[in-house]
This record gives structure tokens, sequence and C-alpha cells, in this order.
């Protein structure tokens, strides 16, 4: 029988339905919402992905050199000119495209956005924006919203980048400007070796508590091996920070350092005690011309050719002078009394490429200071070691630096293993005339000589950072800022030489522990990426944000 309308009304089975389909539209909404809030934040993280590795493209770019800027603005376009996956937008719309980029000079600019580069020399850091994406939302429309607002990324980078491959070398700018290196290319310096409270015009150390030195532990061996050995043990020195050394040279530490640094002028030391001469860890350059000389016996003696004895390889201070064993210094030799060169009449019996005048003789450092002026005796030199005077011989200049010399001389095959004979004579006891008899050599004869190339270090070079040491101390580390790294020729062996001055006295001319440089050039290092014979830089790129 029909079932009364009141027992219909009062029937509650199947009342869930209408709830469902009331809710059905809310529960939709939420599901196409949260699908589409996980485009959306997949189309997020692709964008800052595209952004960062951008930023990364451009920065390699920033090597200093004219058109850094346009190149990084480049790289950072191709790499992003690709389609986003996850953007809804029209199929041209979808190719992202670099908006902007911007560069700085320092990170506290580049995290600040200002002040911004103004040449390509001073970029270091960039930033890059990202055109803005909008993705189209697949079901969050049932609630009204059709696509999402603008998104864009930008990402900071900065290069790292460190030199490698030579000795963490510091050099206390010798500057009365402590802000400017403006040394002119064959200025002279006459620099010691000592720590960063030696103040301007020391050689110290970069850290170097990182070198792998196979079982080096005293202080003076570590110091020792890094100026001695070919190839140089430890990390990389940071260009843009580095650390100074916590470890400073004593006055103890300095000989094993300067009979190292010796060897580059195949001069090896009677103890060696880092086997530089006994295992042949510390080749010398392929041109040691040089004022030392071995003694030969008498006048029919034949010059010594390599390999010549481990005592014949002494330094003038290990060797037993009377017996003739070691490098000798002649008795005629280089000894200026003034800032002038020698009279034409005046020939030293053997010299090596001398100090600016003004540094050569008794005094001279003191009273002019620790920065030469370049001008040199190359007629002294060219007499003693061509016979003639000087007449524009390397590549027709008058005035050439000692390192083109150095250079020419190697170029034109004038360096020889074959000692050259020569004889002095010089008053001796009484009224009577003594003549000594030795060889002399441009190329080396106690171990093999390196030539430099593209892939090995120059022995006469030193790359160094000049540093500003006021205010640093000797015994803890600090982070630097370098003015700029220098190359520095290595113009003579760090010697004792002994002389009378002008009025006669016996007096010291050199001491141990002086080094004496050439200033060559500012460093190549600028040149990011690149590979050059004095050391190798690498580079770096990272995210700052």
């Amino acid at each position: 029988m029909p079932r009364p309308l009141s027992g219909f009304v009062a029937d509650t089975e199947g009342a869930i339905a209408p709830m469902y389909v009331i809710a059905l539209f809310s529960v939709l909404a939420m599901a196409g919402f949260g699908y589409d809030y996980a485009q959306l934040a997949s189309l997020d993280t692709e964008l800052q992905n595209a952004a960062d590795q951008a930023a990364l493209a451009a920065v390699t770019q920033l090597n200093g050199q004219a058109d850094a800027r346009n190149l990084a603005t480049t790289a950072a376009g191709n790499l992003v000119e690709n389609r986003t996956i996850f953007a809804s937008d029209a199929a041209d719309a979808r190719k992202l495209i670099v908006a902007n980029t911007t560069f700085y000079a320092s990170r506290t600019a580049a995290e600040a956005g200002t002040p911004e580069a103004t040449s390509d020399a001073a970029a270091r850091f960039v930033r890059v924006n990202l055109s803005t994406r909008r993705a189209r939302y697949t079901l969050t429309p049932l609630v009204g919203l059709f696509t999402s607002p603008d998104i864009t990324a930008s990402a900071v980078a900065g290069l790292s980048s460190s030199i490698c491959g030579v000795p963490p070398v510091l050099m206390c700018n010798p500057s009365p400007d402590p802000n400017v290196w403006n040394l002119t290319p064959g200025q002279g310096l006459a620099l010691n070796i000592s720590n960063v409270q030696g103040g301007p015009g020391s050689l110290a150390f970069l850290d170097f508590s990182g070198a792998n030195f196979a079982g080096l532990s005293a202080l003076k061996q570590k110091l020792a091996a890094l100026m001695g050995f070919n190839a140089i043990p430890g990390d990389c020195i940071s260009i843009d920070s580095p650390k100074t050394s916590s470890q400073s040279p004593e006055n103890t530490d300095i000989p094993p350092v300067v009979t190292a640094l010796n060897t580059r002028f195949d001069i090896y030391d009677k103890s060696d005690p880092i086997k530089c001469y006994d295992q042949g860890l510390c080749s010398p350059s392929d041109n040691v011309r040089k004022e030392l000389v071995q003694v030969l016996n008498n006048a029919s003696s034949s010059p010594e050719v390599a390999p010549l004895s481990a005592q014949s390889c002494w330094a003038p201070n290990n060797g037993t002078g009377g017996a003739g064993q070691g490098w000798q210094f002649p008795k005629n030799a280089y000894r200026p009394t003034s800032a002038t060169a020698l009279a034409s009449t005046v020939t030293p019996s053997a010299m090596g490429l001398p100090r600016d005048l003004v540094h050569a003789y008794p005094g001279g450092v003191t009273s002019f200071g620790r920065i030469g002026n370049g001008t040199w005796d190359i007629q002294a030199y060219w007499r003693s070691n061509f016979g003639t005077a000087y007449a524009n011989n390397v590549n027709g200049k008058a005035a050439p630096t000692r390192y083109e010399v150095y250079k020419w001389e190697r170029d034109t095959g004038k360096l020889s293993s074959v000692g050259v004979k020569g004889s002095e004579s010089y008053p001796g006891p009484g009224k009577s005339t003594k003549t000594d008899y030795f060889a002399r050599y441009s190329g080396p004869v106690c171990k093999t000589g390196l030539a430099p190339s593209a892939s090995r270090p120059d022995r006469r070079i030193l790359s160094a950072a000049v540093v500003n040491c006021a205010g640093l101390s000797s015994t803890t580390s600090a982070t630097v800022s370098p003015i700029t790294f220098v190359d520095l020729f290595l113009v003579e062996p760090s010697l004792r030489r002994t002389g009378l001055d002008a009025s006669g006295t016996q007096v010291d001319f050199t001491q141990e522990g002086e080094v004496y440089v050439e200033f060559i050039k500012k460093t190549s290092q600028a040149a990011a990426g690149s590979t050059a014979p004095q050391f190798v830089r690498r580079d770096k790129p990272y995210l700052i944000k």
C-alpha cells in the first residue's frame, strides 16, 4: 500500500548523500588548490635553480679584462634560454629570459645591492634577475583563480680565486704610500727575510699550515722546503683574502731558508738538511751566471765540467777556501764604493747581475731606501762576461732590465755548463804578485737546470703578495687584503760579501739573509682561469644568496 507522506518525511535513510553533494565543490576546490600549489612550488624551484646556475655561469667570466661584464651577461642569458616545464603560459612566453645582470666590486656591495661596479676590472660579483613567470592553474579555477601571481627568482654569486704551485711569499709593502704599488719594471728591491713585524721590505710567509712536508717537522726545514723545492708542497693560496702565517722565522731559521733559495743559483749547503743536493729536490735555473767561481790548481788546469763533486757545490761559507773547495769569490770581485758605474778600465774577474747602483755599495740601502731606481752597471757586466762594451745588444735596448738580459742570454744560447777559464793577479806577501786560476760558469754544473715552460715556473722568479704589514702580528694568523701580486726576479744569491770601502776599510757589502730582487710586473693572475708559467690559478664560483 502506498506509504504515508508522513512516513516519508520522517525516514532518515540516505540523508548523508545530500551533504556529500553540497561539500563536493569544496573538496574539489581544496584538491585542485593543492595540485596547483605543488605546480607553483615546482615552478618557483625551477626558476631559482635557473637563476643560481645563470649567476654561476656569469661570474666565471669576470676575469678583470675588457668586456668581462658583457661576456658574463651573455653567459647568463645563454644558460637560461630554455622552456620552463611548469609554466603554463603561452609557448613563446615559456622561454626564460634574464631580466638584468648587475655587477659589484665586493661581497658587501653585492649583498646590499649597491654600489655597482663601474668597470670590468672592478667587477667581482654578479646578481642575476630572471623575468617573471605565471603558472596557469588546472583545478583552482573552480574557485575563481585562473593563474598564479607573477613569480621570479634572483641569485648572487662570487668567484673564489687561488694560486697554486708557488712559495706562499708575502712582501711587506716597501712603498711610503701604504695603499699604492707604483713601481716601474726593472727597479731593484733590497728585501730581508723576516716576519711581518720586520717592517716595510720584509719577506715573510702566507699561511702554509696545510703544507705536506713528508716528515719535515722543524720550522726551519719547512721554510727551506717552501723556498727551495721544485714541487711546492701545500695548499693553494687565496688571492682575495689570504692569511698570514702564525709560524714566523726567527734568526736561527733564516740560514736554511737562504741556502734553499740559493739552490736556484746552483749553490748548495754542506749540511743539506732537506736533501736538496742529495736527492735533487731543489734544481737550479738554466741560467745561473754569478760572481762565484771554481778555483783551479794551476795555469794548465782545464775548467771542470759538470757534474762537480758535492764539495765543489758548497756555498762560500761552507767550503774550505784554502783547499779550493766550494764556490769562491774572485779576488777582483764587483765591489763599487759609490753609486756610480765602474771606470771602463776596471773589469771584475767574474760578475753576476748586480744590484742597482744606489744599492751596490756599502750603506746604499740605508742611504737610499729599499726601493732602487733600476739603473745598474751593465757596462761592467758586459766587459766581465762578454769582453766588450755593451752596445744595445739586448733587443736593441740601451738600458735593458736585468730580467731582460737574463732571458736574452737563454734565448741566444749564451749559457754553458762548460767552465770558462780565467785568471787574476793581485798583490801577495811583500811585493810579490800572486795569480789565481779559476773557472766560471753561466749554466748549472752541480745539478741539472730547469728551463721555464708553460707548465714549469722559472726558478729565478718569485710571485709575492704585497701586503701592508702595519698592525700584523708575527705569532697570530690574520686575513689580509693584498694590494697586488707581483713577480720578482732573483738578481743574486743571498750571501755575505766583503770588500774594501772607499776609505780602504774592510766592510760587508751584503749580508746573508738579504734577498735582492728586481720588479718584473704585476702577476698575470688577474686573468681568471689562466695558467701562467709562474703558477696555476684556480677559480671556483660560489653562490652567496
